[in-house]
Protein backbone atom coordinates (compact mmCIF):
# COMPACT_ATOMS: atom_id res chain seq x y z
CA UNK A 1 0.00 0.00 0.00
CA UNK A 2 1.43 3.31 -0.98
CA UNK A 3 1.35 6.59 0.93
CA UNK A 4 -1.33 8.03 -1.28
CA UNK A 5 -3.72 5.14 -0.78
CA UNK A 6 -3.20 5.20 2.99
CA UNK A 7 -4.02 8.90 3.14
CA UNK A 8 -7.35 8.42 1.31
CA UNK A 9 -8.36 5.64 3.73
CA UNK A 10 -7.67 7.85 6.76
CA UNK A 11 -9.72 10.72 5.24
CA UNK A 12 -12.74 8.41 4.66
CA UNK A 13 -12.59 7.15 8.25
CA UNK A 14 -12.49 10.72 9.55
CA UNK A 15 -15.61 11.66 7.54
CA UNK A 16 -17.49 8.62 8.85
CA UNK A 17 -16.64 9.58 12.42
CA UNK A 18 -17.92 13.14 11.99
CA UNK A 19 -21.19 11.93 10.50
CA UNK A 20 -21.72 9.55 13.43
CA UNK A 21 -21.19 12.38 15.92
CA UNK A 22 -23.72 14.58 14.13
CA UNK A 23 -26.33 11.81 14.02
CA UNK A 24 -25.76 11.04 17.70
CA UNK A 25 -26.35 14.71 18.58
CA UNK A 26 -29.59 14.88 16.48
CA UNK A 27 -32.43 12.98 18.20
CA UNK A 28 -34.43 12.96 14.93
CA UNK A 29 -31.58 11.23 13.12
CA UNK A 30 -31.50 14.02 10.53
CA UNK A 31 -28.92 13.99 7.86
CA UNK A 32 -26.34 16.82 7.88
CA UNK A 33 -28.22 18.58 5.07
CA UNK A 34 -31.55 18.42 6.91
CA UNK A 35 -29.86 19.62 10.06
CA UNK A 36 -28.53 22.66 8.22
CA UNK A 37 -31.95 23.35 6.71
CA UNK A 38 -33.62 23.14 10.16
CA UNK A 39 -31.17 25.65 11.58
CA UNK A 40 -31.83 27.98 8.66
CA UNK A 41 -35.59 27.68 9.34
CA UNK A 42 -35.09 28.61 12.97
CA UNK A 43 -33.06 31.61 11.97
CA UNK A 44 -35.78 32.64 9.48
CA UNK A 45 -38.50 32.22 12.12
CA UNK A 46 -36.58 34.39 14.55
CA UNK A 47 -36.22 37.11 11.93
CA UNK A 48 -39.96 36.89 11.07
CA UNK A 49 -40.90 37.16 14.75
CA UNK A 50 -38.71 40.22 15.16
CA UNK A 51 -40.32 41.78 12.05
CA UNK A 52 -43.86 41.02 13.29
CA UNK A 53 -43.09 42.50 16.69
CA UNK A 54 -41.76 45.62 15.03
CA UNK A 55 -44.89 45.94 12.84
CA UNK A 56 -47.16 45.47 15.86
CA UNK A 57 -45.36 48.19 17.77
CA UNK A 58 -45.67 50.51 14.74
CA UNK A 59 -49.43 49.74 14.55
CA UNK A 60 -49.93 50.50 18.25
CA UNK A 61 -48.04 53.75 17.86
CA UNK A 62 -50.15 54.82 14.86
CA UNK A 63 -53.40 54.04 16.71
CA UNK A 64 -52.16 56.00 19.68
CA UNK A 65 -51.49 58.98 17.42
CA UNK A 66 -54.98 58.67 15.88
CA UNK A 67 -56.57 58.53 19.33
CA UNK A 68 -54.74 61.65 20.41
CA UNK A 69 -55.78 63.43 17.18
CA UNK A 70 -59.42 62.37 17.62
CA UNK A 71 -59.42 63.53 21.21
CA UNK A 72 -58.10 66.92 20.20
CA UNK A 73 -60.78 67.07 17.47
CA UNK A 74 -63.56 66.25 19.94
CA UNK A 75 -62.33 68.93 22.30
CA UNK A 76 -62.37 71.42 19.44
CA UNK A 77 -65.91 70.41 18.42
CA UNK A 78 -67.16 70.69 22.01
CA UNK A 79 -65.62 74.12 22.24
CA UNK A 80 -66.98 75.36 18.89
CA UNK A 81 -70.50 73.84 19.04
CA UNK A 82 -71.97 76.28 21.61
CA UNK A 83 -70.59 79.21 19.63
CA UNK A 84 -72.08 77.95 16.34
CA UNK A 85 -75.39 77.06 18.01
CA UNK A 86 -75.62 80.52 19.56
CA UNK A 87 -75.03 82.09 16.16
CA UNK A 88 -77.67 79.94 14.41
CA UNK A 89 -80.16 80.42 17.26
CA UNK A 90 -79.68 84.19 17.16
CA UNK A 91 -80.26 84.20 13.40
CA UNK A 92 -83.48 82.18 13.85
CA UNK A 93 -84.71 84.63 16.50
CA UNK A 94 -83.97 87.57 14.18
CA UNK A 95 -85.93 85.87 11.37
CA UNK A 96 -88.85 85.19 13.74
CA UNK A 97 -88.90 88.84 14.84
CA UNK A 98 -88.68 89.96 11.22
CA UNK A 99 -91.63 87.75 10.21
CA UNK A 100 -93.57 88.49 13.37
CA UNK A 101 -95.53 86.16 15.64
CA UNK A 102 -99.15 86.18 14.55
CA UNK A 103 -102.16 84.94 16.51
CA UNK A 104 -104.09 81.99 15.05
CA UNK A 105 -106.31 83.10 12.16
CA UNK A 106 -109.94 83.72 13.03
CA UNK A 107 -112.66 81.57 11.45
CA UNK A 108 -114.42 83.35 8.58
CA UNK A 109 -118.14 83.97 8.33
CA UNK A 110 -120.06 81.25 6.47
CA UNK A 111 -121.15 81.99 2.92
CA UNK A 112 -124.46 81.31 1.28
CA UNK A 113 -124.58 78.49 -1.27
CA UNK A 114 -124.66 80.81 -4.28
CA UNK A 115 -121.82 83.00 -3.00
CA UNK A 116 -119.81 79.91 -2.09
CA UNK A 117 -120.24 78.44 -5.56
CA UNK A 118 -119.03 81.68 -7.15
CA UNK A 119 -115.99 81.76 -4.86
CA UNK A 120 -115.16 78.15 -5.73
CA UNK A 121 -115.35 78.99 -9.43
CA UNK A 122 -112.94 81.87 -8.85
CA UNK A 123 -110.51 79.59 -7.00
CA UNK A 124 -110.50 76.91 -9.67
CA UNK A 125 -110.51 79.18 -12.70
CA UNK A 126 -108.60 82.32 -11.70
CA UNK A 127 -108.72 85.20 -14.16
CA UNK A 128 -105.08 86.02 -13.44
CA UNK A 129 -102.10 84.13 -11.97
CA UNK A 130 -102.33 83.68 -8.21
CA UNK A 131 -99.63 83.01 -5.66
CA UNK A 132 -101.78 81.64 -2.85
CA UNK A 133 -103.24 78.37 -1.72
CA UNK A 134 -106.79 78.21 -0.36
CA UNK A 135 -108.88 76.44 2.27
CA UNK A 136 -112.52 75.40 2.17
CA UNK A 137 -113.92 74.41 5.57
CA UNK A 138 -117.21 73.04 6.77
CA UNK A 139 -118.67 70.51 9.20
CA UNK A 140 -119.29 66.93 8.08
CA UNK A 141 -122.47 66.67 6.05
CA UNK A 142 -122.53 70.35 5.10
CA UNK A 143 -122.23 69.48 1.42
CA UNK A 144 -118.77 70.88 0.73
CA UNK A 145 -117.52 67.70 -0.99
CA UNK A 146 -120.64 67.50 -3.16
CA UNK A 147 -120.27 71.15 -4.11
CA UNK A 148 -116.52 71.03 -4.74
CA UNK A 149 -116.91 67.95 -6.97
CA UNK A 150 -119.70 69.60 -8.94
CA UNK A 151 -117.64 72.75 -9.48
CA UNK A 152 -114.57 70.68 -10.43
CA UNK A 153 -116.56 68.88 -13.12
CA UNK A 154 -117.73 72.23 -14.51
CA UNK A 155 -114.17 73.38 -15.15
CA UNK A 156 -112.83 73.13 -18.68
CA UNK A 157 -109.41 71.95 -17.54
CA UNK A 158 -106.45 72.83 -15.40
CA UNK A 159 -107.98 71.32 -12.24
CA UNK A 160 -106.97 68.11 -10.49
CA UNK A 161 -109.10 66.57 -7.73
CA UNK A 162 -107.83 64.02 -5.20
CA UNK A 163 -109.41 62.83 -1.96
CA UNK A 164 -107.53 61.54 1.07
CA UNK A 165 -109.60 58.44 1.74
CA UNK A 166 -110.00 56.85 5.21
CA UNK A 167 -107.79 53.95 4.09
CA UNK A 168 -105.03 56.19 2.71
CA UNK A 169 -101.67 54.64 3.64
CA UNK A 170 -99.33 56.36 1.19
CA UNK A 171 -100.66 59.75 0.08
CA UNK A 172 -97.67 60.38 -2.19
CA UNK A 173 -98.38 57.19 -4.10
CA UNK A 174 -102.09 58.04 -4.32
CA UNK A 175 -101.20 61.49 -5.64
CA UNK A 176 -98.97 60.06 -8.35
CA UNK A 177 -101.56 57.45 -9.23
CA UNK A 178 -104.32 60.06 -9.52
CA UNK A 179 -102.36 61.86 -12.23
CA UNK A 180 -101.04 58.67 -13.86
CA UNK A 181 -97.40 59.58 -13.33
CA UNK A 182 -94.79 57.00 -14.29
CA UNK A 183 -92.26 57.23 -11.45
CA UNK A 184 -89.22 55.16 -12.33
CA UNK A 185 -86.30 54.11 -10.20
CA UNK A 186 -83.13 56.26 -10.33
CA UNK A 187 -84.74 58.81 -12.68
CA UNK A 188 -84.69 62.50 -11.86
CA UNK A 189 -86.62 63.74 -14.88
CA UNK A 190 -89.94 61.94 -14.61
CA UNK A 191 -91.99 60.63 -17.51
CA UNK A 192 -95.34 62.37 -17.26
CA UNK A 193 -98.43 60.89 -18.81
CA UNK A 194 -100.62 63.90 -19.59
CA UNK A 195 -103.77 61.97 -20.42
CA UNK A 196 -105.33 60.00 -17.57
CA UNK A 197 -106.08 56.44 -18.62
CA UNK A 198 -109.29 55.44 -16.88
CA UNK A 199 -109.05 52.11 -15.13
CA UNK A 200 -105.36 51.68 -15.83
CA UNK A 201 -102.63 52.19 -13.25
CA UNK A 202 -99.39 53.43 -14.75
CA UNK A 203 -97.59 54.11 -11.49
CA UNK A 204 -94.52 51.93 -11.10
CA UNK A 205 -92.80 52.92 -7.88
CA UNK A 206 -90.22 50.61 -6.29
CA UNK A 207 -91.27 49.10 -2.99
CA UNK A 208 -89.79 50.32 0.26
CA UNK A 209 -89.30 53.94 -0.76
CA UNK A 210 -91.25 55.28 2.23
CA UNK A 211 -94.15 57.72 2.49
CA UNK A 212 -92.04 60.88 2.44
CA UNK A 213 -90.01 59.58 -0.49
CA UNK A 214 -93.08 58.75 -2.57
CA UNK A 215 -94.59 62.13 -1.68
CA UNK A 216 -91.42 63.90 -2.81
CA UNK A 217 -91.30 62.01 -6.10
CA UNK A 218 -94.97 62.65 -6.89
CA UNK A 219 -94.75 66.33 -5.92
CA UNK A 220 -91.63 66.86 -8.02
CA UNK A 221 -93.28 65.17 -11.00
CA UNK A 222 -96.42 67.28 -10.57
CA UNK A 223 -94.34 70.45 -10.23
CA UNK A 224 -92.47 69.74 -13.48
CA UNK A 225 -95.74 69.14 -15.31
CA UNK A 226 -97.33 72.26 -13.80
CA UNK A 227 -94.32 74.36 -14.80
CA UNK A 228 -94.86 73.38 -18.43
CA UNK A 229 -98.61 73.97 -18.02
CA UNK A 230 -98.04 77.52 -16.81
CA UNK A 231 -95.66 78.23 -19.70
CA UNK A 232 -98.35 77.08 -22.11
CA UNK A 233 -101.45 78.67 -20.52
CA UNK A 234 -100.08 81.49 -18.35
CA UNK A 235 -101.81 80.40 -15.13
CA UNK A 236 -101.17 77.93 -12.33
CA UNK A 237 -102.56 74.43 -12.21
CA UNK A 238 -105.22 74.01 -9.48
CA UNK A 239 -104.91 70.98 -7.19
CA UNK A 240 -107.93 70.21 -4.96
CA UNK A 241 -107.16 68.00 -1.94
CA UNK A 242 -110.39 66.88 -0.30
CA UNK A 243 -110.67 65.54 3.27
CA UNK A 244 -107.17 66.74 4.13
CA UNK A 245 -108.04 66.12 7.82
CA UNK A 246 -107.28 62.45 7.21
CA UNK A 247 -103.60 63.27 6.70
CA UNK A 248 -103.30 64.48 10.30
CA UNK A 249 -102.54 60.91 11.35
CA UNK A 250 -99.15 61.26 9.66
CA UNK A 251 -97.80 64.60 10.83
CA UNK A 252 -94.62 64.43 8.73
CA UNK A 253 -96.53 63.84 5.49
CA UNK A 254 -99.00 66.68 6.18
CA UNK A 255 -96.23 69.15 7.09
CA UNK A 256 -94.17 68.19 4.05
CA UNK A 257 -97.13 68.51 1.70
CA UNK A 258 -98.09 71.91 3.14
CA UNK A 259 -94.49 73.03 2.58
CA UNK A 260 -94.74 71.93 -1.06
CA UNK A 261 -98.03 73.85 -1.39
CA UNK A 262 -96.38 76.96 0.07
CA UNK A 263 -93.44 76.71 -2.35
CA UNK A 264 -95.77 76.12 -5.30
CA UNK A 265 -97.84 79.14 -4.33
CA UNK A 266 -94.69 81.24 -4.11
CA UNK A 267 -93.43 80.33 -7.59
CA UNK A 268 -96.95 80.42 -9.04
CA UNK A 269 -96.97 76.95 -10.60
CA UNK A 270 -99.65 75.16 -8.54
CA UNK A 271 -102.49 76.60 -6.49
CA UNK A 272 -103.68 74.10 -3.87
CA UNK A 273 -107.21 74.08 -2.48
CA UNK A 274 -107.43 72.20 0.83
CA UNK A 275 -110.89 70.95 1.84
CA UNK A 276 -111.30 70.09 5.53
CA UNK A 277 -113.94 69.54 8.20
CA UNK A 278 -112.35 71.30 11.16
CA UNK A 279 -110.97 74.76 11.78
CA UNK A 280 -108.21 73.10 13.79
CA UNK A 281 -106.91 71.63 10.53
CA UNK A 282 -106.74 75.11 9.03
CA UNK A 283 -104.68 76.30 12.00
CA UNK A 284 -102.27 73.38 11.51
CA UNK A 285 -101.94 74.17 7.81
CA UNK A 286 -101.45 77.91 8.43
CA UNK A 287 -99.35 77.34 11.53
CA UNK A 288 -96.58 79.86 10.88
CA UNK A 289 -96.09 83.25 9.32
CA UNK A 290 -94.52 82.15 5.99
CA UNK A 291 -97.39 79.72 5.43
CA UNK A 292 -100.06 82.24 6.43
CA UNK A 293 -98.57 84.73 4.00
CA UNK A 294 -99.30 82.28 1.15
CA UNK A 295 -102.82 81.33 2.32
CA UNK A 296 -105.82 83.01 0.77
CA UNK A 297 -108.92 83.86 2.81
CA UNK A 298 -110.58 80.60 3.91
CA UNK A 299 -114.09 79.80 2.70
CA UNK A 300 -116.46 78.46 5.34
CA UNK A 301 -119.30 76.21 4.20
CA UNK A 302 -122.31 76.68 6.43
CA UNK A 303 -124.67 73.89 7.37
CA UNK A 304 -127.80 73.56 5.30
CA UNK A 305 -130.73 75.59 6.52
CA UNK A 306 -134.04 73.88 7.20
CA UNK A 307 -135.41 75.38 3.99
CA UNK A 308 -132.46 74.03 1.99
CA UNK A 309 -132.93 70.62 3.63
CA UNK A 310 -136.57 70.53 2.58
CA UNK A 311 -135.62 71.57 -0.96
CA UNK A 312 -133.01 68.81 -1.09
CA UNK A 313 -135.42 66.09 0.01
CA UNK A 314 -138.00 67.36 -2.46
CA UNK A 315 -135.34 67.26 -5.19
CA UNK A 316 -134.56 63.67 -4.14
CA UNK A 317 -138.17 62.70 -4.73
CA UNK A 318 -139.79 62.80 -1.29
CA UNK A 319 -143.23 64.21 -0.69
CA UNK A 320 -143.90 67.11 1.71
CA UNK A 321 -144.72 64.91 4.71
CA UNK A 322 -141.64 62.70 4.38
CA UNK A 323 -139.44 65.74 3.71
CA UNK A 324 -140.69 67.59 6.79
CA UNK A 325 -140.38 64.53 9.03
CA UNK A 326 -136.92 63.80 7.63
CA UNK A 327 -135.48 67.27 8.34
CA UNK A 328 -137.02 67.20 11.80
CA UNK A 329 -135.47 63.81 12.60
CA UNK A 330 -131.99 63.79 11.02
CA UNK A 331 -131.31 67.54 10.97
CA UNK A 332 -129.69 69.34 8.05
CA UNK A 333 -126.69 67.11 7.47
CA UNK A 334 -126.49 66.55 3.72
CA UNK A 335 -125.17 63.03 4.19
CA UNK A 336 -127.94 62.04 6.60
CA UNK A 337 -130.63 63.63 4.43
CA UNK A 338 -129.42 61.65 1.44
CA UNK A 339 -129.42 58.45 3.50
CA UNK A 340 -132.89 59.22 4.79
CA UNK A 341 -134.22 59.72 1.27
CA UNK A 342 -132.61 56.51 0.04
CA UNK A 343 -134.04 54.47 2.92
CA UNK A 344 -137.51 55.96 2.46
CA UNK A 345 -137.49 55.08 -1.23
CA UNK A 346 -136.22 51.55 -0.59
CA UNK A 347 -138.77 50.91 2.18
CA UNK A 348 -141.80 52.56 0.60
CA UNK A 349 -141.42 50.58 -2.62
CA UNK A 350 -143.20 47.71 -0.93
CA UNK A 351 -146.16 50.03 -0.27
CA UNK A 352 -146.22 51.39 -3.80
CA UNK A 353 -145.79 54.99 -2.71
CA UNK A 354 -142.18 55.52 -3.84
CA UNK A 355 -141.56 58.13 -1.14
CA UNK A 356 -144.43 60.43 -2.11
CA UNK A 357 -146.69 59.30 0.74
CA UNK A 358 -149.85 57.28 0.34
CA UNK A 359 -151.61 57.17 3.67
CA UNK A 360 -150.81 58.13 7.22
CA UNK A 361 -150.76 54.49 8.32
CA UNK A 362 -148.37 53.42 5.59
CA UNK A 363 -146.22 56.51 6.12
CA UNK A 364 -145.83 55.73 9.81
CA UNK A 365 -144.83 52.15 9.02
CA UNK A 366 -142.23 53.37 6.53
CA UNK A 367 -140.85 55.96 8.95
CA UNK A 368 -140.67 53.40 11.76
CA UNK A 369 -138.57 51.06 9.60
CA UNK A 370 -136.38 53.93 8.36
CA UNK A 371 -135.75 55.19 11.92
CA UNK A 372 -134.69 51.71 13.06
CA UNK A 373 -132.16 51.48 10.23
CA UNK A 374 -130.85 54.98 10.92
CA UNK A 375 -130.41 54.13 14.60
CA UNK A 376 -128.26 51.16 13.56
CA UNK A 377 -126.07 53.54 11.55
CA UNK A 378 -125.93 55.97 14.48
CA UNK A 379 -124.75 53.17 16.76
CA UNK A 380 -121.78 52.70 14.43
CA UNK A 381 -120.95 56.41 14.84
CA UNK A 382 -121.04 56.04 18.64
CA UNK A 383 -118.76 53.03 18.35
CA UNK A 384 -116.30 54.88 16.10
CA UNK A 385 -115.63 57.50 18.80
CA UNK A 386 -115.34 54.88 21.55
CA UNK A 387 -118.62 55.68 23.30
CA UNK A 388 -119.79 52.06 23.17
CA UNK A 389 -118.09 48.72 22.76
CA UNK A 390 -117.03 47.91 26.32
CA UNK A 391 -115.80 50.33 28.98
CA UNK A 392 -113.20 47.83 30.20
CA UNK A 393 -111.51 47.81 26.81
CA UNK A 394 -111.88 51.54 26.18
CA UNK A 395 -111.19 53.16 29.53
CA UNK A 396 -109.33 55.98 27.80
CA UNK A 397 -112.63 56.97 26.11
CA UNK A 398 -114.57 57.11 29.38
CA UNK A 399 -114.59 60.95 29.39
CA UNK A 400 -116.44 60.85 26.05
CA UNK A 401 -119.06 58.56 27.57
CA UNK A 402 -119.43 60.84 30.60
CA UNK A 403 -119.77 63.90 28.35
CA UNK A 404 -122.50 62.27 26.27
CA UNK A 405 -124.37 61.29 29.43
CA UNK A 406 -124.07 64.87 30.71
CA UNK A 407 -125.47 66.25 27.43
CA UNK A 408 -128.25 63.68 27.56
CA UNK A 409 -129.14 64.62 31.14
CA UNK A 410 -129.08 68.35 30.33
CA UNK A 411 -131.26 67.85 27.27
CA UNK A 412 -133.71 65.84 29.35
CA UNK A 413 -133.92 68.74 31.82
CA UNK A 414 -134.58 71.19 28.99
CA UNK A 415 -131.20 72.96 29.28
CA UNK A 416 -127.90 72.88 27.40
CA UNK A 417 -124.43 71.80 28.46
CA UNK A 418 -122.03 74.72 28.39
CA UNK A 419 -118.67 74.49 26.68
CA UNK A 420 -116.97 75.15 30.01
CA UNK A 421 -118.71 72.12 31.49
CA UNK A 422 -117.66 69.99 28.53
CA UNK A 423 -114.04 71.08 28.97
CA UNK A 424 -114.22 70.13 32.64
CA UNK A 425 -115.48 66.65 31.71
CA UNK A 426 -113.03 66.21 28.81
CA UNK A 427 -109.82 68.17 29.59
CA UNK A 428 -108.03 66.62 26.61
CA UNK A 429 -108.47 68.95 23.62
CA UNK A 430 -107.88 66.22 21.05
CA UNK A 431 -110.59 64.07 22.61
CA UNK A 432 -113.02 67.02 22.55
CA UNK A 433 -112.28 67.60 18.88
CA UNK A 434 -112.91 63.92 18.22
CA UNK A 435 -116.34 64.16 19.83
CA UNK A 436 -117.38 67.50 18.32
CA UNK A 437 -116.27 66.53 14.81
CA UNK A 438 -118.60 63.53 14.86
CA UNK A 439 -122.22 63.65 13.71
CA UNK A 440 -123.43 63.24 17.30
CA UNK A 441 -122.89 66.62 18.98
CA UNK A 442 -123.02 70.17 17.70
CA UNK A 443 -121.47 73.31 19.17
CA UNK A 444 -123.51 76.52 19.18
CA UNK A 445 -121.12 79.45 18.97
CA UNK A 446 -123.79 82.00 19.91
CA UNK A 447 -124.66 80.41 23.26
CA UNK A 448 -121.32 78.60 23.71
CA UNK A 449 -123.21 75.42 24.48
CA UNK A 450 -123.20 71.85 23.24
CA UNK A 451 -126.19 69.75 22.22
CA UNK A 452 -127.14 66.81 20.07
CA UNK A 453 -126.84 67.40 16.35
CA UNK A 454 -130.24 65.82 15.66
CA UNK A 455 -133.11 63.90 17.20
CA UNK A 456 -131.57 60.82 15.66
CA UNK A 457 -128.37 61.33 17.70
CA UNK A 458 -130.40 61.97 20.85
CA UNK A 459 -132.49 58.81 20.42
CA UNK A 460 -129.36 56.76 19.76
CA UNK A 461 -127.78 58.15 22.95
CA UNK A 462 -130.90 57.24 24.93
CA UNK A 463 -130.81 53.68 23.61
CA UNK A 464 -127.07 53.20 24.14
CA UNK A 465 -126.28 55.30 27.22
CA UNK A 466 -129.56 56.45 28.75
CA UNK A 467 -129.91 53.88 31.51
CA UNK A 468 -130.21 55.57 34.93
CA UNK A 469 -130.24 59.14 33.57
CA UNK A 470 -133.00 61.38 34.89
CA UNK A 471 -135.04 63.08 32.18
CA UNK A 472 -138.12 65.28 32.40
CA UNK A 473 -139.10 64.67 28.81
Amino acid sequence: MGLREGTEILQRLARVGRNRNIMAANPWRDTPLRFQNTKAGRDHAEEAAKSAASSFLDFIASKFNITITAGIGLLAVNWATPILYEKVYTQKIIERLENGVLPPPAPPAPLSRDALRQEMHSLMQPERPTRFFSLILGPPGSGKTTLIRAVSREMKGGVGYIEATPCTEDFGRDLGEAFSFKLEKHVNLFNIVTQTVVGRKTLDMPAGTGRLSSLRRSCEALHEAATEYRKAFGKPFVLVVDSVDRLEGNKEVLEAFVQYATDWAQDGTISCVFVANKWDTAIKIMGNHPTQSRAGPPLLVAELTKKEGLQLLSYLGLGPEFASRGVDYVGTSLLLLERFAGLVHATSDSYGSRGRGRGSGDNEKVLSIVKAKLLELAALEFESIGAVGGDDKNKENQPIVEALKAVLAATGQGVSLSMAELIKIIPNAEMRRKLLSSAILKYDGNTRSVGFASKLAEEAAIQLLGEGIKRNK
